[in-house]
């Protein structure tokens, strides 16, 4: 279940495997943030910036 949860989030396989317990892996993937949703966000408010920038 941990190596399923990272790839949830956005993470390699086994990212969070590094000796700690499943549960706490499982923890850690919880209070994550999904990277590539946070990525893309910052693609749209950046995208709309320029395009604040360019009409000013």
């Amino acid at each position: 279940m941990p190596d399923e949860l990272d790839q949830l989030q956005g993470f390699p396989k086994g990212w969070t495997n590094t000796g700690m317990s499943a549960k706490d892996r499982a923890f850690c993937m919880g209070n994550a943030l999904v990277v590539g949703i946070v990525h893309r966000i910052g693609e749209v408010i950046a995208r709309r910036e320029v395009a604040r920038r360019n009409r000013a």
